[in-house]
């Protein structure tokens, strides 16, 4: 994917990374613009790094 921004390889990605997210039980957060898919033992932590819970 050469040649593109952060936020479209980010955009080309995110139907990637939700199903896998979905797939292997994990929660998606974002931050900033960015998200991310995190076990759910680690949904606080994060939180407390100002993640938030996807809606």
């Amino acid at each position: 994917m050469a040649g593109l921004t952060k936020e479209q390889r980010a955009e080309r990605q995110a139907p990637e990374t939700a199903k896998a997210a979905v797939d292997e039980g994990l929660v998606t957060m974002t931050k900033a613009g960015e998200e991310i898919a995190v076990h759910p033992t680690c949904v606080k932590s994060h939180q407390a790094a100002g993640w938030k819970l996807k809606d």
